[in-house]
Order: structure tokens, then sequence, then C-alpha cells
């Protein structure tokens, strides 16, 4: 579990991640291979909220496989700017910043790959637009090689949209 944050003032302090996902969000993406070929496609439901005096946002995955992927991140800010997040895939923290219109996160996440449980490292940047809609791109490295990228654009579908 993340440290306590020691600030109260940073307790539930709105910014546009935790504004964006108050609502639910409905994406589309795709995940290509370092050479840019789609390798897989998928659909995915979001949403946060404050849960104490941390922010929860949770994912659902409908991948065109079948394959349902459902997953909950546990954020909490350590200022009004950077924050820190765990998921039951990532290796020790994610790190991350909320800057005007974008949210740049870091991380290593478990992928399964072919059976197998694969660690690779993350930067991922979310590109708030206007009208509800976001992009969402991560790169994925492997000893520091691109391996592959996430695609994904997203839209609030709620009334508050």
């Amino acid at each position: 579990m993340l440290d306590r944050v020691p600030n109260d003032q940073l307790l539930h302090a709105d910014n546009i991640l935790t504004d964006y996902f108050r609502v639910p969000v409905r994406g589309r993406g795709v995940i290509r291979d370092r050479f840019g070929r789609k390798r897989r496609s998928f659909a995915v439901e979001m949403m946060g909220s404050w849960v104490g005096d941390v922010y929860v946002l949770r994912e659902e995955f409908h991948f065109d496989n079948g394959e349902l992927q459902q997953r909950s991140w546990t954020l909490r800010f350590t200022d009004d700017t950077h924050f820190e997040a765990v998921c039951p895939e990532t290796v020790g923290r994610a790190r991350g910043e909320v800057n005007r219109g974008d949210v740049h996160t870091r991380y290593v996440f478990r992928v399964k790959i072919g059976g197998r449980l694969i660690a690779l490292r993350f930067d991922d940047r979310i590109h708030f637009l206007d009208e509800g809609a976001a992009i969402n791109v991560a790169v994925m490295r492997k000893f520091g090689i691109r391996v592959a990228e996430l695609v994904l654009c997203m839209k609030r579908i709620g009334p508050d949209s």
C-alpha cells in the first residue's frame, strides 16, 4: 500500500486526471508491435472515484480475442501535481505527474505474452482534448528497446461530459 499523504489539503484535490474519470469513460484502442503492426485491438470502460484518501481508477478491457481484463489502480497524490499508483500488475510503484492538459506516468507492468508474464517498462501519456475526448499513448520497452505501443482514444459518456 502507498504511504499516507501528509498534507490533508491534498486529499480530494481534483485535477484534470481525477475530474476526467469522475464519469464513465469509454474508449477503443490498439496495441502495435515495434514495427507498427497492429497485434490486438480492444474496447475499454473506465471510471474513477475517491475512496477515503486515495483515488481508485477502475478499468475493464475487452480484447478482440474475447479476453477480459479488469484492474483497479490506487492513486495517492504526493503534492498538487505528482502521484504514485499501484495495481496488481505493477512492479513497485508507478510515478506520475499531472501537467496542464496532460498526465505522464512511468511504471513497470507485468504483461502476459505467450502464457508468460513479462515485466515491461511503460512510458504512458494521456493528452486531454476538448469535448470530453482524450488520447492515451503508452510506449513499452524491455531492456531499453521499444517492443510495443498502446494507442487509445477515449471519450467521457456521462451526463456531465
